[in-house]
């Protein structure tokens, strides 16, 4: 297959996403490279090839829970290494995506220092934070399985999940797999807030609810 020129693709996901099958690893790689400027998202999964423009309609949910980890690790002195919208890719599982928040926290040691990461050899983030998982073509839970990827938390359509891998398939749970102390309810309680709450009273109820469950579990 002929490689896209990036004005055509462009154009074509201007208000769509794009599926290019069959595509090799090569050219998801070299897109990556040439539209590295343009913020798109990729998916690649064993031959196929999902190219997204990125949504901004729920980047204050991403954001607010990110910030919401962040601020766990804080309060539980826990180590944490934040790659943001870093993309993973693993080309002898025929694997890749962009996560819209990821963090190190068990494996943080294994990586402290790296600016760049290889999943053939380095480990996957421990948790990542997804908005909207399912509003893709591509199944991204089998791509996330594939990588590794042990916790994600998503939002879909209002919804908190935390979704576990569990051989091979991630499960819907109630707690947090890197944070045993913080319920899916916890979370949804805080998030529902942030479409008629002041964000800094939002994060600042969350920072004092993790500082007083911090405290108990000392």
């Amino acid at each position: 297959m002929s490689i896209v020129v990036e004005e055509e693709l462009s154009s074509q996901i201007a208000s769509a996403s794009v599926v290019i099958q069959p595509a090799s690893w090569e050219l998801y790689e070299k897109l990556l490279k040439e539209t590295e400027e343009q913020h798109l998202r990729m998916v690649y999964d064993e031959g196929t090839l999902e190219i997204m423009s990125p949504r901004y309609d729920h980047e204050d949910v991403k954001k607010l829970l990110g910030r919401m980890i962040e601020i766990v690790a804080e309060e539980t002195d826990a180590d944490i290494k934040s790659f943001g919208s870093a993309t993973y890719r693993r080309q002898s599982r025929r694997k890749g995506l962009e996560a819209d928040e990821s963090y190190y926290l068990k494996s943080e040691p294994k990586i402290r220092g790296k600016r760049r990461l290889d999943l053939q050899r380095d480990p996957p983030p421990d948790l990542v934070v997804e908005v909207d998982l399912t509003s893709h073509t591509l199944d991204k839970l089998r791509v996330y399985a594939g990588l590794g990827i042990p916790e994600i938390w998503n939002w879909d359509n209002g919804k908190v999940q935390f979704l576990l891998l569990r051989r091979g398939k991630y499960e819907a749970r109630t707690r947090s797999l890197s944070f045993p102390f913080i319920g899916v309810s916890d979370v949804q309680r805080i998030v529902d807030q942030i479409e008629n709450g002041r964000e800094k009273l939002i994060v600042r109820e969350w920072r004092l609810w993790v500082r007083k469950q911090a405290a108990q579990g000392e």
